[in-house]
């Protein structure tokens, strides 16, 4: 369970390092943003299978805007911090 909570905590730093690069690229593109949507959309998805929450998001069809990433990546960590 360390290893896991390791590489979590590891994901979770990445992808703040992530957004804050985006946010000092001029013309974020398109097939990125679709990307990082899908890796958002499907945490939010797998978690809430794995704790019985319902929460239906299309998994390529969800699109976050940037200015929430943070928020949602932030929720992410603490659901799986409260799970041990």
């Amino acid at each position: 369970m360390d290893t896991l909570k390791s590489l979590i905590n590891h994901e979770h730093w990445a992808n703040h390092r992530l957004i804050d690069a985006l946010n000092e690229v001029d013309g974020f593109n398109e097939p990125t943003k679709r990307l990082f949507n899908h890796v958002l959309a499907a945490h939010a998805t797998w978690f809430s299978r794995v704790s019985g929450l319902s929460k239906d998001l299309t998994i390529w069809d969800s699109f976050i805007p940037l200015n929430e990433y943070p928020l949602l990546i932030d929720e992410y960590q603490y659901s799986l911090d409260c799970v041990d």
